[in-house]
């Protein structure tokens, strides 16, 4: 008990110090929990999205026909197919657009790997003429509720209006229903009010498909088959697995790179932080550390009390960071922003508590030694 009186004495001779280096520890693990969160969001993403699931856009900007369906679901080893056509569209005077998804809905639910939505709510939308279901983002923002007639202005396009009738809501499986945004819409209904010809988007156009595979394995084949049959048509097509298309441009593996180099970088800055913290505070109590040898203190006894300090401020600034991090889902927070974070796995919170320990462990190093080698003499200083 005495030593951890020793311990505490310690830590509170500078209450100030010892709260200025543990928020910093603190911060360290936060920032260590966040980064690592993006990292599991980002593989949580990517293994969320099937292996036989493709997409299908063109190998030139631009629009592909929708009777490409047809010839694509022939194709052997494809189980479903659906088109996609994305329109940008404003609400209101409201900043930003709301993007329509226009789809064949029973074809798009057989290949929508992360799209919720009641069957109620998909049966009336096939029976209501100009139906859409809102993302549980988009109706957030802007306060619809089903049963809400809308009108948008398309972008881009020589319509004066869209209209719809909400008639659901969907969101996403994966990832918080912030992040489920914009309508989808019956392209029937939508292509209809396109013109026949002319430069542009015309109507029986769409922007791309998504094909499932009948077997994972297969997919590369597919893939080619795909690209093969259209080879010298009017409109090429460029196929690849869904999960690369998702994330293209985002490279996870840059991403994790960049998140353990920050962290390695901001736990290096800590180590000397709290060796230099620590180095002081041996520093100013020379003569009483002298005091307590003369009066028959061994050097073990004083390590401890340097060292126990050190892993008070440690450990403590890892509770601090850790334990919220076990609580508050910051993905629901940071999602409505964009953010792809997940709580990371729980082996980081071992792995955390174990980098504390070594963090405190390296911090007195320096000043450990000197207390070992410190002369009762010195208290005459």
């Amino acid at each position: 008990m005495r030593y951890l009186l020793l311990v505490w004495a310690g830590f509170a001779r500078d209450p100030l110090r010892a709260a200025l280096t543990t928020g910093s520890v603190a911060v360290a693990f936060a920032l260590l929990w966040i980064l690592k969160g993006l990292d599991a969001g980002i593989e949580r993403r990517m293994e969320s999205i099937p292996e036989d699931l493709l997409h299908v856009s063109g190998r030139f900007p631009g629009y592909l026909p929708l009777a490409s369906l047809y010839t694509i679901e022939r194709i052997p080893g494809v189980s479903d197919v659906a088109h996609l056509m994305y329109h940008n569209s404003r609400y209101r005077t409201f900043k930003g657009g709301v993007t329509l998804l226009a789809v064949d809905i029973e074809r798009y639910l057989r290949v929508a790997y992360d799209v919720r939505i009641d069957p109620a709510a998909v049966q009336t939308f096939l029976n209501t003429p100009g139906a859409a279901i809102a993302g549980a983002g988009s109706a957030k923002s802007f306060g619809w509720k089903v049963g809400d007639r809308i009108s948008l202005k398309p972008i881009g396009l020589p319509l004066d209006e869209w209209s719809f009738l909400i008639v659901g809501i969907w969101d996403h499986d994966i990832s918080s229903p912030d992040e489920a945004k914009g309508l989808i819409v019956s392209y029937s209904h939508v292509d209809q009010t396109l013109p026949a010809e002319g430069a542009g988007l015309v109507a029986g156009l769409v922007g791309g498909f998504a094909v499932k595979a009948t077997d994972a394995r297969h997919v590369g084949a597919v893939a080619a088959a795909i690209d093969e049959q259209f080879r010298n048509s009017s409109a090429p097509t460029l196929t690849a697995r869904t999960r690369q298309v998702m994330m293209s441009g985002r490279r996870p593996d840059q991403v994790r790179l960049a998140a353990n180099m920050i962290v390695g970088a901001a736990l290096f800055a800590i180590l000397f932080c709290t060796a230099g913290v620590m180095a002081q505070s041996v520093r100013d109590r020379y003569r009483e550390f002298a005091m307590m040898k003369s009066l028959g203190f061994g050097g073990g006894a004083l390590l401890f009390g340097v060292a126990g300090e050190s892993l008070l401020i440690c450990a403590t600034g890892a509770l601090i960071a850790l334990i919220p991090a076990a609580m508050i889902d910051v993905g629901a927070l940071l999602g409505r922003y964009g953010a792809v974070v997940y709580p990371p796995p729980w082996s980081l919170y071992p792995i955390g508590f174990a980098m504390s320990l070594l963090l405190a462990g390296l911090s007195i190093i320096l000043p450990g030694w000197r207390v070992l080698r410190l002369s009762p003499a010195e208290v005459a200083r």
